[in-house]
């Protein structure tokens, strides 16, 4: 497995996704002492045409390591060795907070959500 401890993750996501809840509590139950921003598409949709020119995916979860795409829940778990068992983390842990973000995946003026 490769260690993400003290890494910034960012997870694009939604709600009432089970991929995206999977992702999120393996996450939780499998990485230490890094920072986990959790971007809810559905509470900020102004990103995805962002996220979509970068990922080019239009599916959620897409998640970040290091501002380095890594993609969905099973290239996670294919980057990372994490089996797909069934997770138990508590999602409570999560802030929607996107400071650590490259500036065009969490732009001051949405209307300006365009990549470099």
């Amino acid at each position: 497995m490769k260690v993400l401890n003290r890494a910034t993750l960012s997870i694009f996501s939604t709600p009432t996704c089970p991929s995206c809840n999977k992702l999120k509590a393996l996450i939780a139950e499998n990485v230490e002492g890094g920072v986990v921003n959790v971007i809810d598409l559905e509470a900020h949709p102004y990103r995805r045409p962002s996220l979509l020119s970068v990922t080019e995916r239009f599916t959620v979860p897409q998640l970040f390591i290091n501002n380095v795409f890594i993609g969905g829940l099973e290239e996670f778990q294919s980057y990372t060795g994490i089996p797909s068992g069934t997770p138990s983390g508590d999602m409570s842990v999560f802030a929607v907070p996107a400071s650590s973000l490259p500036s065009y995946l969490s732009p001051a003026d949405p209307s300006k959500a365009v990549p470099p």
